[in-house]
């Protein structure tokens, strides 16, 4: 139990515990359980909303997970918590389903965080992605710039030298 006088939940203390009581429930009632429980959730102020996120996963709700999985990348974000918000807004590509814009922006945010892990060559790969779903060329080329600093930056010299030699060249710039 929990030493805040406010709470009304049950806290397990030991893990074992907890995998315990789960293990021995059945599939339906264990997804039932954690359905009841990313409702009552999802409902109080406060609650951490990847917690929310899990338990709707857990009850084969993903869609449900999105609009707290979002929120939460989001707050990793902002905490610098980078490797944290990277995992979390690939589960946000991978549970939602997304118009090409709206895919765009997701993968964007995932390469920016990937990026300040130092980890170029992933971010690159999420900011190629950004630009396959780039509405127009202009965006494109600022997702491929992005891509190739990374490729830069995390070493791949070669790979991001011919992307940025591409843009140079459609630009009419010769290096």
């Amino acid at each position: 139990q929990s030493s805040d006088a406010n709470y009304e939940g049950i806290e397990t203390y030991h893990a074992r515990i907890r995998e315990t009581v789960v293990a021995r429930m059945d599939e339906d009632h264990r997804v039932g359980m954690h359905s009841d429980l990313a409702h009552a959730l999802s409902e109080r102020e406060g609650v951490d909303p990847e917690l929310v996120a899990r338990h709707y996963i857990a009850a084969k709700l993903p869609g449900d997970a999105v609009p707290f999985l979002w929120r939460a990348a989001e707050h990793a974000t902002e905490a610098l918590a980078f490797e944290r918000a990277a995992q979390l807004w690939e589960m946000v590509l991978e549970y939602g389903e997304w118009s090409s814009e709206q895919r765009r922006d997701v993968s964007a945010r995932r390469g920016e965080v990937l990026g300040y892990l130092g980890r170029g060559e992933a971010s690159a790969s999420a900011y190629l992605q950004a630009r396959d779903h780039a509405s127009d060329r202009v965006s494109a080329r600022r997702f491929e710039r992005l891509a190739g600093e990374q490729l830069l930056r995390g070493g791949k010299f070669e790979e991001g030298r011919a992307i940025l030699e591409g843009l140079l060249s459609e630009l009419g710039v010769r290096m």
